[in-house]
């Protein structure tokens, strides 16, 4: 197998030929100095496998943080946004109260103008 044939497997692909080199290292006829060259290719495809199995639960890690990330700025976007709004609410409030109390004190002056009028009129 060449290096690209090597890197081009799927998983599957790479599973039958740990199999078929662990077999062999198994084999009646094959010699005892041989088996552990063959365990160790086995043992390399395997390792071949969890690698690409961990590179795509990496990944996919990522992207969840990625997402988490950008839903934790929304929501910090949203406070920030709540926050302006309540004091903007606040400065409104204070506003119209002083704005009543303008109105209120005049609709008082012009009471007491009425009254000291009514008071001068026999």
């Amino acid at each position: 197998m060449t290096f690209e044939q090597f890197e081009k497997a799927d998983s599957r692909k790479l599973r039958e030929m740990a199999k078929e080199v662990f077999d062999l290292s198994q084999h009646p006829y094959i010699a005892n100095e041989a088996k552990p060259s063959h365990l160790l290719e086995a043992q390399f495809y395997l390792s071949e496998i969890d690698r690409r199995q961990a590179e795509i639960e990496r990944q996919e890690d990522r992207r969840i943080a990625s997402r988490s990330h950008r839903m934790e700025l929304i929501i910090i976007a949203l406070i920030v946004g709540e926050i302006v709004i309540g004091i903007f609410g606040i400065w409104l409030g204070f506003r119209e109260g002083k704005e009543q109390a303008a109105i209120l004190e005049r609709v008082e002056k012009a009471a007491m103008r009425a009254g000291s009028m009514n008071m001068v009129r026999p």
